[in-house]
């Protein structure tokens, strides 16, 4: 699959503006996370936990965090978020986790952070950024940008374009919805106000009808943020269809998406914009860490990382230091993690 990624590469940590104590008796220490392994999440969950995982096993090979070894122990959400607060308060019963890691994404991270909160466990999300999120929590972070800044490079690529009539389609989703509405907000700086914006259900699989619309009203071009999977490759296909599919520049995500690389063919020559990469043709030289970090995920796990999965293995390594410098309960890692600069 050959696409026009314009990428600039992002590795760094950003703590939310923001006591309980594992039985020191314990041998080991104990971190816990509820992530989407199945169900329309799991793409992001997957790699989160395979990015977490990676690190528990370094960690773990190299003697542990002063001589004890993490516990790690993962419950699946199903993608639902009833099921999200229903594990996470489950674990934290039966496991007393010193951390807790995850959830992916925005809407399954803002049923986790409240729970999180109200037991004084120190939260950090790898892929779940919205305002209330972080508004007002002690122990609730977050590894993800602003999602204005997040589409930056996608609005500076459109704006230069300099064409009037750009149409915005969303999926009806947390991620999705929060992207858009920082992409038309640098767009409206930018002089190039969206020309008009259509939310998609997410379980919709028949676009033609609002492809031809578009087509008949002359629209310079559409900028997509799709749900991953069945969506996104039907989507790709039916503007092939209608003759639209020049005019597609996709946002963050979709050459992750495990539909479209199983299918590279449907993706040819599309344009995507993206804030965070792996590939150096696209992203300038990485640092070695990041280059070490890709090598090991492609060795264990046969699949390119995702900017979660990079993120969900920095905080482990991030706990790592807050217990080693400041101590076990969650106040002694929650003071050193928001005094922490971490170069991942």
């Amino acid at each position: 699959m050959k696409l026009l990624i314009i990428a600039s590469f992002l590795l760094a940590v950003f703590p939310a503006t923001s006591t309980v104590a594992q039985n020191i008796e314990d041998n080991n220490i104990r971190i816990a996370g509820v992530f989407s392994l199945t169900g329309f999440g799991a793409v992001g969950g997957k790699a989160e936990v395979n990015g977490i995982s990676l690190a528990v096993n370094e960690i773990n090979a190299a003697g542990g965090i002063k001589g004890r070894k993490i516990e790690l122990t993962i419950e699946d959400n199903g993608s639902d978020l009833k099921n999200t607060a229903t594990a996470l308060k489950r674990i934290i019963a039966t496991k007393h986790p010193v951390v807790l890691l995850g959830p992916n994404w925005a809407e399954f991270s803002e049923i986790a952070a409240p729970i999180a909160e109200s037991h004084k466990i120190v939260m950090i999300t790898a892929s779940g950024y919205k305002k209330n999120l972080v508004t007002g929590k002690k122990y609730v972070f977050t590894m993800l940008p602003p999602h204005k800044e997040a589409v930056r490079p996608l609005a500076e690529y459109v704006a230069g374009l300099n064409q009037k009539k750009i149409a915005l389609l969303v999926s009806t989703n947390a991620f999705y919805r929060s992207l858009a509405d920082g992409f038309k907000e640098l767009m409206q700086r930018a002089g190039r106000p969206v020309w008009k914006e259509i939310e998609l259900n997410p379980q919709d699989l028949d676009f033609r009808t609002l492809l031809i619309k578009l087509k008949s009203q002359h629209v310079d071009r559409i900028v997509v943020f799709l749900l991953e999977g069945a969506p996104t490759y039907t989507f790709l296909k039916q503007s092939k269809e209608v003759g639209m599919y020049d005019r597609l520049i996709f946002g963050p995500s979709l050459r992750y998406d495990q539909v479209v690389l199983k299918n590279p063919n449907i993706a040819e020559g599309l344009v995507t914009v993206d804030y965070f990469s792996f590939d150096e043709s696209e992203a300038g030289e990485l640092t070695e860490a990041a280059k070490n970090f890709a090598a090991s995920y492609e060795k264990h796990f046969a699949i390119k990382p995702i900017y979660a999965s990079a993120k969900a293995y920095d905080s482990v390594y991030m706990v790592k230091r807050a217990i080693e410098e400041c101590g076990l309960t969650s106040d002694e890692i929650r003071r050193c993690l928001l005094n922490m600069r971490y170069k991942g």
